[in-house]
Formats: C-alpha cells, sequence, structure tokens
C-alpha cells in the first residue's frame, strides 16, 4: 500500500465511534492474559493503539477497510478489556515492551505500521525512536505530544469539576497511565527521530493560522474544503480527481440546490521544508540570518540542509522515467492537452450601427449596442462577462437584459437567471478569473478606471502565459479577452481625483504590445471599431480606456477602422502648421481642439493629431497630412532654423516625425532646449537632450524596436 493510502483510510478514524470490533479473542503473554484481534493477511502489518482509556470498538470504522487491504492487529493495553492488570509500572516503556511481546507471540514480522490515538500516539511515538528498524509508517491521530503534561494539559490545571469527574468516573489504570505520562514524554523527547521513517499526523484539532482553520472558514463561504499533503504529489492528484468527481456528482443530481459546494484543495506543508528558519516566517525572510556569501557559518548551515535534501542525478532520471508513461497510457503530453490549445470558432461580427460624425454620444452606450448584437449572432459560444460593479450605471443596461447577473436564487422582475452570464461581485480578481476561465467561449470584462488597477496581478499571468506559448511556438487559440475601463479621469464632478486611478493603462502599456494591447479610443466609433477588433484577434489581452459620459464623434466609419490599424490619425489636418497638437484619450482630443481653436484665433496655425494606441502606432497615419513630416513645432516666438539648415521656430520643445519610408521604417525624434542647469554631457560636451525612437514593422505587427539617446 503507498504511504498515502495508508492516510487516507485511515483519515476516517477521528470520526469512529462505538460500533463493535469482530473477532476479539486472547491469548497468554508472559503469563498475562491479553485481548486482541487480528485479520487479514499481507504486509506490512498494521497495529492500532488505543488512547486513554478507551476500548477496541473505537477502530470500528476504519478496520474492515484496513484488513481488506492487509494484515492488522489491535488490542487492550493491560488492566483495559478482558487484557489481565500488571504489577508493572505503566509507562510508555513498559507498554511498548509488552506490545512487542505480543507481536512476537502472534508471529507478526516488523516493520510495522504504528498507529496510535491520544496516548496511544504517545507509545507508538516511543516505539519507533526506540525500534525504527521495527517501523514501516507511524501514523498519529490527535496524538498527545511530549510535553503535553508541561502545558495546558497538566492535571493540576483542569478545572475542580473535571478532576472530581476523572478521579470518580476512571480507572485505577487510567490514574496509573495518566500520572506516568510526564515521564513517558521525557523519555520520548530524549531519543532521536529517525527521518527514514514517515509520519502522518491526522489531527481534528483546529490551532490559530492551521489550515483547519482556514477549512472551517471557506465551509462557512459555501466551499467543500479538502486537506491534503503538499509534499506529496499523489495526494495532491487524488485531491484533484475527488473534487472533479464531486462537481460532476453535484451536476447530476436531480435534487441539487446552489450554490454548489465548490471543492476547495488545501495543500499543507512547511515552509523553507529542510532548511533553517523551516516553519517559520523566517523561511520569508532571512533564514540563515547572515549572508553566506561572506559568513563561513552561515554557508555551513546552508551547505548542510542542501547536502540533505541533495537527489543524484541518476535518481532525478529514473523518476521522470518513471513518470513518463504517457506512450505506454495512450495520453498526450501535459503541452498538448487540448485544455492548452483551445480554438473556438472565430465569432461573427455583426456591423455596428456606426455614428454620424459630428453627433454627441456616449461611448459606452454605443459598445452596449454592438455588444447585444454581437451576443445574438453567437449563441453557441459561451458569454461570461465579468463585472465587480454597476453594470448598467456603466452604460451597458442592454447588454445585462439580454445576459442577465447570474445568481442563486432570481428575483422576479430585476435581470438576474440562475444561468445567467454577467458574473457580479465586489472581487475585482474574481469576476476576471470569471472570464479569464471561459477560454473556449465569448469575455468582457468590464469596470471603473480606477478599480481595475486591482486587477492587475491576473492579467499580468494571464499576459506572460500567453506570450511564452506564442515564443514556444504554440501561439494560444482562444479569443482575445476584452477589458472595458470607463474614464473619469478628466471630469471628476462627481467622485473627485483622489477617487480616480488611471495606473491600469500605464502598467500594461509596460507588457509586450504582442499580447497586451492597450487602446484609448476617442469616441463612439473608434470605441465599436477597438471592440470589433479586439474580437478578431486570439491570444490576446486588449485594454480599452473609454470616456463614460457623452463626447463629440470625431470619425467617420473607415477613420475609425483605420485609427485602430495604424494606431494614430490627423484630426485636424494643416499643410503648414505652427504648432502641432497630439492627444490621447477622448477628453484630451476634446482639450486639445478646444486649444487648437484658441491658437487658430490668436493667429496660429495648428494641426491635431488622435494616438489610440501608443504602443502600437505604425506611423501611416501621419501620412495623411505630408507636410507634418521632417517640420518641428514647438513654443512660438523664437526664430531659428533646424539641424538640416531649414527655417522654422526655436523652442523649448521640438518633435520631429518622419513617416515610413524604404522598408516600412520611420523615425519619431524629440529635441529639448533647456536652461544651462539642465544641460548633461550627453555626447562628450554639454548640451541640450535629444532623443530619438525607430519604429515600423517587426515581426508580425508594428512596434517600436528601438530607442536611442544621443
Amino acid at each position: 500500500m503507498t504511504r498515502w493510502h495508508w492516510a487516507s483510510l485511515l483519515l476516517a478514524v477521528c470520526l469512529s465511534g462505538c460500533a463493535s470490533l469482530p473477532g476479539a479473542t486472547t491469548d497468554t503473554v508472559d503469563g498475562r492474559t491479553v485481548e486482541y484481534v487480528q485479520a487479514g493477511q499481507g504486509t506490512p502489518v498494521v497495529v492500532f493503539e488505543n488512547g486513554l482509556g478507551a476500548r477496541l470498538d473505537w477502530w470500528a470504522k476504519v478496520w474492515p477497510d484496513t484488513v481488506a487491504e492487509t494484515r492488522a492487529l489491535a488490542y487492550h493495553r493491560a488492566g483495559y478489556g478482558r487484557s489481565d492488570a500488571s504489577p508493572q509500572p505503566r509507562d510508555g516503556a513498559q507498554v511498548v515492551q509488552e506490545l512487542r511481546a505480543l507481536l512476537q507471540a502472534r508471529q507478526l514480522p516488523p516493520p510495522y505500521v504504528l498507529v496510535g490515538h491520544s496516548l496511544g500516539g504517545l507509545y507508538m511515538q516511543l516505539y519507533a525512536r526506540q525500534y525504527p528498524a521495527e517501523v514501516a509508517a507511524l501514523v498519529l491521530v490527535d496524538s498527545t505530544h511530549p510535553e503535553q503534561m508541561r502545558g495546558a494539559g497538566n492535571p493540576d490545571l483542569w478545572p475542580t469539576w473535571l478532576k472530581v469527574a476523572f478521579r470518580l468516573g476512571t480507572s485505577d489504570v487510567v490514574k496509573q497511565e495518566l500520572a506516568a505520562l510526564d515521564a513517558t514524554g521525557q523519555r520520548v523527547a530524549s531519543l532521536p527521530v529517525d527521518p527514514s521513517v514517515p509520519v502522518f499526523v491526522l489531527s481534528a484539532l483546529q490551532t490559530p493560522g492551521a489550515s483547519s482553520a482556514l477549512a472551517e472558514d471557506v465551509r462557512h463561504n459555501g466551499f467543500d474544503p479538502v486537506i491534503v499533503d503538499g509534499r506529496d504529489p499523489a495526494a495532491i492528484a487524488w485531491a484533484i480527481v475527488e473534487s472533479e468527481g464531486a462537481l460532476r456528482a453535484f451536476a447530476a443530481s436531480p435534487d441539487r440546490r446552489y450554490p454548489a459546494p465548490l471543492p476547495y484543495v488545501i495543500a499543507e506543508t512547511e515552509k523553507g521544508f529542510g532548511f533553517p528558519g523551516a516553519g517559520s516566517n523566517a523561511a520569508h525572510n532571512l533564514p540563515l540570518g547572515g549572508n553566506p556569501h561572506t559568513d563561513a557559518a552561515m554557508r555551513g548551515r546552508f551547505n548542510e540542509s542542501a547536502v540533505a535534501l541533495f537527489v543524484a542525478p541518476a535518481e532525478l532520471d529514473a523518476a521522470l522515467a518513471a513518470f513518463a508513461t504517457h506512450a505506454a497510457q495512450r495520453r498526450p503530453l501535459e503541452s498538448a492537452h487540448p485544455m492548452a490549445h483551445r480554438h473556438p470558432a472565430a465569432p461573427r461580427l455583426p456591423e455596428p450601427r456606426w455614428e454620424i460624425s459630428g453627433s454627441e454620444g456616449s461611448a459606452m452606450t454605443a459598445l452596449d449596442q454592438w455588444f447585444v448584437e454581437f451576443a445574438k449572432a453567437n449563441p453557441e459560444l459561451r458569454m461570461r462577462i465579468g463585472n465587480p460593479d454597476e453594470l448598467a450605471s456603466n452604460k451597458m443596461g442592454g447588454t445585462l437584459a439580454l445576459l442577465k447577473h447570474r445568481v442563486n436564487e432570481p428575483e422576479p422582475g430585476v435581470p438576474e437567471d440562475l444561468h445567467g452570464a454577467v458574473i457580479t461581485a465586489l472581487n475585482e480578481e474574481a469576476v476576471a478569473a470569471a472570464a479569464l476561465g471561459n477560454k473556449g467561449g465569448l469575455n468582457l470584462i468590464v469596470s471603473y478606471e480606477a478599480f481595475a488597477v486591482k486587477m492587475l496581478g491576473l492579467m499580468r499571468q494571464e499576459i506572460i502565459f500567453a506570450r511564452h506559448q506564442r515564443q514556444a511556438g504554440q501561439p494560444a487559440g482562444w479569443l482575445s479577452v476584452p477589458l472595458i475601463v470607463t474614464s473619469h479621469t478628466w471630469e471628476n464632478a462627481k467622485n473627485e481625483q483622489s477617487h480616480q486611478d488611471p495606473t491600469i493603462g500605464e502598467a500594461l502599456l509596460g507588457e509586450m504590445s504582442d499580447t497586451s494591447r492597450v487602446l484609448f479610443p476617442v469616441d463612439a466609433n473608434s470605441a465599436v471599431a477597438a471592440l470589433r477588433a479586439a474580437y478578431a484577434s486570439h491570444g490576446q489581452f486588449w485594454t480599452l480606456v473609454v470616456p463614460k459620459r457623452a463626447v463629440a464623434s470625431q470619425l467617420s466609419a473607415e477613420q475609425a477602422e483605420r485609427l485602430v490599424d495604424q494606431g494614430g490619425w490627423v484630426v485636424k489636418p494643416c499643410d503648414a502648421p505652427d504648432v502641432l497638437l497630439v492627444a490621447i484619450g477622448a477628453y484630451q482630443l476634446q482639450q486639445a481642439l478646444l486649444a487648437a481653436r484658441r491658437l487658430e484665433a490668436a493667429g496660429h496655425r495648428t494641426a491635431v493629431t488622435c494616438v489610440i494606441e501608443p504602443g502600437n502606432v505604425s506611423g501611416k497615419g501621419c501620412a495623411v497630412a505630408p507636410a507634418v513630416a521632417n517640420r518641428k513645432y514647438l513654443e512660438s516666438g523664437v526664430t531659428g532654423t533646424d539641424s538640416n539648415g531649414v527655417a522654422g521656430f526655436a523652442g523649448n520643445f521640438n518633435l520631429w516625425l518622419r513617416a515610413p519610408g524604404s522598408g516600412n521604417a520611420g523615425t519619431i525624434r524629440v529635441d529639448a532646449v533647456v536652461p544651462s542647469w539642465l544641460q548633461f554631457n550627453w555626447t562628450g560636451t554639454v548640451g541640450n537632450p535629444s532623443a530619438r525612437a525607430t519604429f515600423g514593422v517587426y515581426r508580425s505587427g508594428p512596434i517600436i524596436h528601438r530607442r536611442e539617446m544621443y
């Protein structure tokens, strides 16, 4: 039998009651009658040791399963049941010797699996330390601790009622065993532990901070906790199989009632196992207490631990070979598992109801209208909408009415359903996980910009996994997942600026744009075009920062689609502008156009360009106004020439845009004229800073691939 099988088999000990244990008989050992029960065939022999005052019947619930697997023996110590009392001291040393004599008399060969409950657990600990060669494994069921009598278990600290009840209700032999408990504990503590003897600890007691307390907490929150040994891969595998079986059984039951008790596997282990600080917070910080690079003593402590855990390469290779049974079992490699290669059918993308240029409306309302038609056009693809708060308030009331909140007890007259597709909870990571777990369907996450940052860790992990798949030559085939965050960055009449947190876009712009796309639509048409493009792609995470309140439609349908494709667009062209304004985002574009009108009124020629995707600008959009290229735009008022001798203005900030030409490459150059105290030796001489970025098509997409400072 495997170690885990023994542990799982004996877990039921904690539930054992007073059923009978058949087959009990007696034998004479060293001149004294001993009552015992023995059954089963095979090895190793399982030996059960009772707790203080307990009888054989306490093992009744686990006995049948045990003897069906192997041979087992349970017995009554001296003075219990039909076993004769003994004049010898009732300490652990005497109990161990009497048990060994019984095993020898019954001709039961070692090594044994020793199972001890309560005080019996302390006796079995002593047996294992005195005779480790005779022990195959040790199972402790709510075992007594060697120092228990020195703590709260000391009878002197018991309340009066308990002392009286114990004195009146227990036998002399129980009193003798309890009196000798401290001496037994000291003897156990004085003997070394043989690390080759595996130990399983089964406990029904809760300790502060232990997983049992965690299990109780998650049980109160509707989960079904399962506790396993986190150091045993077989135990973890068993827990997964059992959890899947429990879910299937629930789904198949005609009497099921929601919410479903979702399995919650708790894998217990020791933090920092085998090294200094193991089992304490030091394992997460500074377990050695010093730098092993400079401290020989610390280096020695580390090396001692490492040697004890060292596994020879040949042994590792043998273990890998033992697990590499895919061909024999006719199962795919984990890297080829169907769950890692989901390729749902491409969705149908209905034609949007494009807004007329110049009209005003909410981009979120336009997204809602298109998404309703999108959901209706793809009924075969399961929908998941992750929503931490107020989907209707984010102007997606049509989506909510169609797909409905998922609740266990729907209320009549409200958009709720047992099988609703909208997962709503005040937990940003939970609702994002609900969408990201639906890789075989269509997903959308909607949140306020202020709260979406709480999803960042989860999103980054998803982005990393998808990028690694692509690098391994197995690009993710699931339909891209959009995150829509409604923006109030420039409009804070309701919640004030402190309520806003626009950093989600900044954070995800730091990821590679082949996997993480961050777009700032400028109106309703560009928002719908962006969402439509997201669902036409695979294996990407799209973040759309969308204005919630009404804004003017700046782009036609064709222009909006070209903006999404190219990353930038000249909204207000000018043949020879004095000032070029570049805006990222809808509210920002509004302000840029307002500034342009005021500058024009003051006699300055202006051009306005919008950038929808800062991390993915092809440069093609700048070619709409060719006169813009190779000009510099800066503070008006100071005349001069550029580095090529072309007359122009000189000022505090100079921006050069060169459209892609031969080889589909272009440049963006920024020059700054700064005060002398900000000047620096950039290129061998003290002067103004300058920077250039080269962009174009790199592999499959247009991204900036080189940055220079000079």
